[in-house]
């Protein structure tokens, strides 16, 4: 039986403390109750009446819903399923941390897991994953898309938004 190597696990979970730290601390007045206003949440409240009010009367998910667009797929606003088991390990993941401390955290484990990837030490890739979390976090929650933050459109186009100049060809801001 091979021996294990401890302190391989030991500074990538100290990576992790280090991450879960800086997001608890740098979001503490959501541990208090106070929460960041977000129109996204707003919208979504009202995109989603109908569904919610069918899920109220019938104790089912609808499948369609006319509130938007002139309709559209209800589980592409709001879907509830005991049997989500993606979302289970979602909650996992992200330590059962609430929101948005969730998403700092899962921003800057995601960037060290890439950096540590391409091999490169994992002090540098802590302090590029810090960089990565603020810079993504803030962005996202200032704007007030958090219900954005976790499509593949966002995903894909975070990166290339840190790199890009702040001003886009139209003068306007990148957001």
């Amino acid at each position: 039986m091979k021996n294990i190597n401890w302190k391989f696990f030991l500074k990538h979970f100290s990576a992790i403390l280090v991450f879960v730290l800086i997001s608890v601390i740098y979001f503490s007045p959501i541990l208090e109750g106070k929460k960041i206003f977000q129109s996204d949440s707003v919208q979504f409240s009202g995109m989603s009446k109908e569904i919610s009010d069918h899920r109220e009367q019938y104790n089912e998910d609808p499948l369609w819903t006319n509130s938007m667009f002139g309709g559209m797929p209800a589980y592409q606003i709001s879907v509830q399923s005991e049997f989500n088991l993606v979302k289970k390990f979602y909650r996992l993941f992200q330590l059962y941390l609430p929101h948005p401390i969730n998403l700092l955290f899962l921003y800057m484990l995601g960037f060290y897991f890439l950096i540590i990837s391409l091999r490169i030490d994992y002090r540098l890739a802590i302090i590029g994953a810090i960089s990565f979390g603020f810079s993504s976090t803030l962005s996202s929650s200032s704007a007030g898309s958090a219900s954005s933050v976790t499509s593949t459109k966002r995903a894909l186009t975070t990166p290339q938004r840190c790199i890009s100049s702040p001003t886009s060809r139209s003068g306007r801001g990148s957001s």
